[in-house]
C-alpha cells in the first residue's frame, strides 16, 4: 500500500516541508526558508527493512522448514559474493515468480554484504511476445530493487551471448531454475557451468530444490511483490500467445474467474497452461 502526507519539519535552522512517500526509499532535503520550500521526499529504506524482516521471520515458527530451504539459498548466494564479488556477479531476471523470490534474497545478502545502494546487475532476455504486464513488473522491481538491468533480445543463447559482449566481467549467473523446470531437469547441481557451445557463466540456481508451493510460501510469507498476472489464473509465464490461464485455476461455475497461482495443489500442473512449442518453456 503506498500513502503520501505532508507535514512540516522545525529545526533550529530550517523549516520545510516534507512529502512522506513509503515505497522508495530514505532521502530527506529541508529548505532553510518555508517560502523556498518545495514539497520534499522522505523515502524509507524498504531494502534494510526487508533484511530485517527476513530475519525475524526464520526466527519465527511461521517459517516451519521452509527455513531450512531458505538458510541454505542465503548460503549459496553469500559463497558467490564471496568468490566472485558483486562486481562478477549478476542475476537472470524475467519477472517470474522464480527470479521474483530469488531476487528477494539476493537483495538482502547484497544489501548486508554492500549496503543498501549498492547496486546488482541483471538482465532480462525479452521474447517478441511478452505480457505487458510483466515487463510494466520488471521496471517497477528493477526501481524498487535498486537494479542495473540490462534488457536482451532472445532466444536465450543469443541473449546470453549479447549479455556476455556487453558486460564481460560477469561470471557468476543468479538463476531461479528449479529442478523441475525444462532446463533444470538437465542440470546435475545448482552450481553449474553452462555447456559446451553456451557464452560461458557460472549459473547458480540458489532454489534449485525448492518446489512450486514453496516457492510460494516464501513469497507470501515475506510479502514480495509479484506479477498480477499470478492472481489471474496464470501459473506459469511464457509467450503471450502460446500461455493461457490453468484449466486447474478455474473456479467451477462462473465460467471465466480463475484461483490465484499460489492456490494451485498439485505442483506438476504449473506448465499446463503453456503451449509445448513455446521457446520460453
Amino acid at each position: 500500500m503506498r500513502f503520501t502526507s505532508v507535514f512540516c519539519l522545525f529545526s533550529a535552522m530550517a523549516l520545510g516541508l516534507i512529502q512522506l512517500d513509503r515505497a522508495n526509499g530514505m532521502d530527506v532535503d529541508v529548505c532553510e526558508k518555508k517560502e523556498d520550500c518545495q514539497t520534499m521526499k522522505i523515502t524509507k529504506n524498504k531494502l534494510e527493512e526487508d533484511a530485517d524482516s527476513l530475519d525475524n521471520y526464520l526466527n519465527s515458527s511461521q517459517s516451519g522448514q521452509l527455513a531450512a530451504k531458505i538458510k541454505e539459498a542465503i548460503s549459496a548466494i553469500n559463497g558467490i559474493l564471496d568468490e566472485y564479488g558483486i562486481e562478477k556477479t549478476a542475476i537472470a531476471f524475467n519477472g517470474g515468480k522464480d527470479s521474483t523470490l530469488l531476487l528477494h534474497l539476493l537483495r538482502i545478502c547484497v544489501t548486508k554484504k554492500f549496503g543498501a545502494n549498492t547496486k546488482i546487475s541483471a538482465f532480462f532476455i525479452k521474447c517478441d511476445d511478452e505480457f505487458i504486464e510483466l515487463i510494466h513488473f520488471v521496471q517497477k522491481m528493477t526501481s524498487l530493487y535498486n537494479l542495473n538491468l540490462v534488457e536482451l533480445s532472445g532466444p536465450m543463447k543469443h541473449g546470453l551471448a549479447l549479455y556476455k559482449e556487453k558486460q564481460s566481467h560477469i561470471v557468476a549467473t543468479m538463476m531461479g531454475t528449479r529442478s523441475t523446470d525444462p532446463i533444470g531437469k538437465y542440470m546435475k547441481s545448482n552450481i553449474q557451468w553452462t555447456d559446451g557451445g553456451w557464452p560461458k557463466f557460472l549459473r547458480v540456481c540458489p532454489l534449485f530444490d525448492w518446489s512450486y508451493g514453496e516457492v510460494w510460501k516464501g513469497i507470501r510469507d515475506l510479502s514480495i511483490s509479484y506479477c498480477i498476472l499470478y492472481d489471474a489464473g496464470y501459473s506459469s509465464l511464457g509467450e503471450c500467445t502460446k500461455t493461457a490461464k490453468n484449466p486447474a485455476l478455474l473456479i467451477k461455475g462462473t465460467g471465466n474467474s480463475y484461483k490465484p497461482a499460489y492456490t494451485l495443489d498439485d505442483g506438476k500442473l504449473e506448465r499446463s497452461n503453456r503451449d509445448q512449442s513455446d521457446p520460453k518453456l
